[in-house]
Order: structure tokens, then sequence, then C-alpha cells
């Protein structure tokens, strides 16, 4: 099934298509399993409450809402790997990855926050790369303190984005004392311009309420642990370890940005899981960016893996998931 997507005919995107659609077909079956949760974030909730809320009641609405976001979120994912040349080959792997794990939970089929702030942090590790390639980037590195600040405003715990920038520029630049604080005054400007219209409209303790109490930290999980879920989040974690074994094992690229940008993923992936527990409305959604590292280690596993049975076997390990979870309902 792999070979379908191991091309770059646009004939291709019919069949992601047609590919996102069956993986989610037991949610279309089944829209009971569908529940969308409050936001009280500063820009998440108004979004929350005029464009989600009035679909509450219509799961339908939000599973093709959702599936809309995310087959744009593939497409961005898989032409961003390619167009930085983060990839062996050129395929639609990326593409295919994504929509598949993002129907591996209920939680990650409907729109919401991190959903859409997938693609601040795509754009943000666009913008990263970039810094690689040139010197004396002083504007574009507080570009890329705006695009958190007002990731910070849309999904607050991506506050911790402000500590992965820390790593980002350790790894990818020299340090230069300028380049530090535009991207971290970046940081800031939005934050003080929203903060500012609070004040004079006389709204300030929301304002203030919002921003700690969405950073409070919280030490306990609060989504459900069922069959399914399990059945997931165990995959992850062992195709995960699978995946770093046999990282450790083949010779990486040539170039040393992509050696690079793995460790960007890496350390992305745990400023998620530490900012789960700094979320109050928290529930598996948050895992929803998750999804972008680990669609980049599985997606150049499956190009550089020259065994087509293992490559095989690592992928329908996610479809059986999807499997088993239509049959227990």
């Amino acid at each position: 099934m792999l070979r379908l997507f191991n091309s770059t005919n646009p004939a291709v995107l019919f069949l992601l298509l047609l590919w996102g659609v069956l993986v989610r077909m037991h949610y279309w079956l089944h829209p009971e399993l569908l529940h969308l949760y409050p936001d009280t974030n500063i820009l998440g909730n108004p979004i929350y409450t005029f464009l989600l809320a009035p679909f509450a009641a219509a799961p339908h609405i939000l599973l093709i809402i959702g599936y809309i976001v995310t087959f744009l979120l593939a497409l961005y994912f898989n032409q961003f790997l390619h167009k930085q040349r983060l990839l062996t080959i050129q395929n639609y792997y990326p593409a295919l990855v994504v929509l598949t794990v993002s129907a591996l939970l209920p939680e990650w089929i409907i729109p919401s926050m991190p959903m859409l702030s997938s693609f601040l942090a795509m754009l943000l590790l666009q913008r990263l790369i970039v810094l690689y390639r040139k010197e004396k980037m002083y504007g574009q590195v507080f570009d890329i303190g705006l695009i958190v600040g007002l990731g910070i405003l849309s999904y607050t715990s991506l506050v911790w984005f402000a500590v992965l920038l820390l790593f980002a520029l350790f790894i990818l630049r020299a340090f230069v004392l300028r380049e530090w604080i535009n991207v971290y005054t970046g940081i800031v400007v939005p934050l003080f311009l929203t903060g500012t219209w609070y004040f004079y409209t006389d709204r300030w303790p929301g304002f203030y309420t919002a921003l700690l109490h969405n950073c409070s930290f919280h030490s306990t999980v609060q989504f459900s642990l069922n069959k399914g879920a399990l059945a997931a989040y165990g995959t992850i974690v062992v195709l995960c370890l699978y995946l770093w074994i046999m990282m450790q094992s083949k010779p990486l690229s040539r170039l040393v940005l992509v050696r690079k940008v793995f460790w960007l993923w890496f350390h992305l992936s745990w400023v998620i899981a530490v900012s789960y527990f700094f979320t109050p409305n928290r529930s598996a959604t948050h895992f929803y960016l998750f999804i972008l590292p680990f669609s980049f280690y599985l997606s150049y596993y499956l190009c550089v893996e020259k065994n087509k049975w293992l490559r095989t076997v690592s992928f329908m390990l996610l479809v059986a998931v999807i499997a088993f979870q239509f049959l227990t309902l």
C-alpha cells in the first residue's frame, strides 16, 4: 500500500483524500464518540464560542471541519519537509502519516486550538530553519518571537515554546546577543499590546487570570484511558522506541541541517509533554501537537528503510490500532 503514496504525482492527492475519510469511518458511524472541549485561552475562547460551539450538537459538521483542517496541515507538512529537503526522496509519506496518526483518537478528530496551533508550530520551525542558512537575521528572529507570542495568546501552553527557542538558537545559530534580545522582544510585543487593550477596557483581571490560570501547574492526567486509547498510546510509544533504535543504527543524511532538525523535533516532543501539565482544561487534544514530530520520524524511516517488510509492518501497526478501535465499539 505504501507504494501507492511513494510518488509526487498530483493524482495521489485524491488517494490521500479517500484514505483520510476511510481511517475516520468509525467516527462517521459513531459520532457520539466525538466531544467538543471548551477553551479558555484569550484567542481560543472566541474561536470556540463563535465558530465551534454552535456545532457542538452536530458532530458530523465538526468531523468535516476537523478533517479539512487536518488534510490542509498534512499537505503543508508534506510540502515543508520536501521544500527544506529534509527527506531523502520526494513522496506523500508525510501527509499519509499525519492523516493516519490523527485518526487514532477521537480527541484528535474534531477541531481544537492544538490542531490550529500546529500550523503556528510548522511556521515556527520553517522560520527557524531559514535562520540556519543566513547571517544577521535580526528582523527574522523578531518575527519568530511574534509567532510564539501569537501562539501564547491562542493556546497559552505554547509559552513553553519560549524554552524551545533556547534550544533552537543554540542548535542553529552562533550566540548573538542582539538576536536573543530581538526574539524575546517579539514574544513580549503581542502580550503587551493585548494586555494594554484589556487594561484600557477595564478587563485587566480577565487577561491576568487567563494567562496565569492557563499556565498553572497540575500534576494529574485528566483524560480517560480506555482500551482504544491505551492501544493508541502504547503503539505510539513502541514505535517511538523502535524508530529511535533504528535511527541509531542507520546513517543519517550527510546534510548537517537534517541532523540538527532531528534534535529540533526531539526538543519539541518533550516541550509538548511538559506543557500538558500547564494546561487547565486538559484532554488528549493537547497531544495533537505531538503528531508533527512523530510523523517526521516515521516518514523519514519509511524513506530510508530498504526492507519493505519492516516499512509495511511499522505503518500497518497504526492501521491495526484504528481497526481495533472500530471492532471494539
